[in-house]
């Protein structure tokens, strides 16, 4: 009888808010009073939170979204590796380079040894053709790769994996079985990959623990109230495809630029402003009058 009067207070609380409210500002007031996930946005924030918790590496950044050969995890834990970027920006190939393809041939180079296309085409696993375009590309685009003679072709600069560690988040309200599927290619690229799920509609999730340690992926529920458990622990293992990795820092990398450029020059816009604002006639005005004052 309580589960019932519980129920029906719950549809009058939905209701009501939808019928009084318009939905973006009902669907978070839901949230509150209801004290439920309405969308797997929802999760985002409290989840985040949760970062320890969840196995975010030390000194970890945060991405959403982050598009990946193998999929788009909701939420990205990851460090970078401080001395391959510091090689990287000390070198020709001090950009970030987001193609899997182009990725794959330089990770078949070598600085110091050069090698004829067919043999770069085996070690990247891509066509021959396709090599020699992303070799022509690189090499005058900018000069990132060169021909050596006869000999083949070879790499002018390291190109170290740029991170760290890194941990992936699949958030769902319900369908756990694709959120394993899902959180099972994360794992191309990512130490550790778990998903979780709304606590409230947990229990098949929780029923079928075991399909995630057999695929070696963590398994957690979180409430609307911020309640965070672990069913499934995360296991931390070599991610198992290492040119989806390295592309992983690479674009993880990209973001993290633009997001640093972005807030310098939010920055910089900022003290142009207040630099207008204090050269405009009437502040220097009042600055003039606040100095005679001052100095009678």
């Amino acid at each position: 009888m309580y589960n019932i009067s519980k129920q029906l207070s719950d549809d009058l609380w939905r209701a009501t808010l939808l019928i009084l409210c318009p939905p973006a500002f009902a669907a978070r007031l839901l949230v509150m009073v209801v004290r439920v996930f309405s969308r797997e946005a929802d999760m985002t924030s409290l989840a985040i939170a949760k970062a320890q918790a969840l196995g975010a590496p030390e000194g970890y950044q945060t991405f959403l979204e982050y598009e990946s050969t193998n999929g788009m995890p909701d939420v990205v834990f990851a460090t970078f590796d401080e001395r391959a970027l510091y090689q990287r920006a000390h070198s020709p190939l001090a950009r970030a380079f987001v193609q899997a393809s182009e990725v794959a041939v330089l990770m078949s180079l070598d600085e110091n040894d050069p090698a004829p296309v067919d043999l770069l085409a085996q070690r990247a696993r891509l066509g021959t053709s396709s090599v020699s375009r992303r070799l022509r590309s690189l090499a005058e685009a900018v000069v990132l790769v060169e021909r050596v003679g006869r000999f083949g072709w070879r790499r002018l600069g390291p190109f170290p994996g740029l991170l760290r560690a890194v941990t992936a988040i699949e958030l769902k309200l319900r369908d756990w079985r694709k959120a394993l599927d899902q959180a099972a290619r994360y794992r191309s690229f990512a130490e550790r990959s778990l998903v979780v799920v709304d606590s409230d509609r947990s229990t098949r999730a929780r029923a079928n623990a075991v399909a995630f340690q057999f695929n070696g992926i963590g398994l957690a529920s979180l409430s609307a109230c911020g309640e965070l458990e672990q069913v499934v622990a995360a296991p931390d293992a070599p991610p198992f495809d290492e040119v989806a990795r390295v592309v992983a820092g690479e674009r993880l990398w990209a973001r993290d630029s633009l997001q640093r450029r972005a807030v310098r020059s939010s920055s910089g816009r900022s003290a142009r402003h207040q630099g207008d604002l204090l050269n405009r006639p009437e502040a220097r005005g009042r600055d003039d009058s606040r100095r005679a004052q001052a100095h009678p």
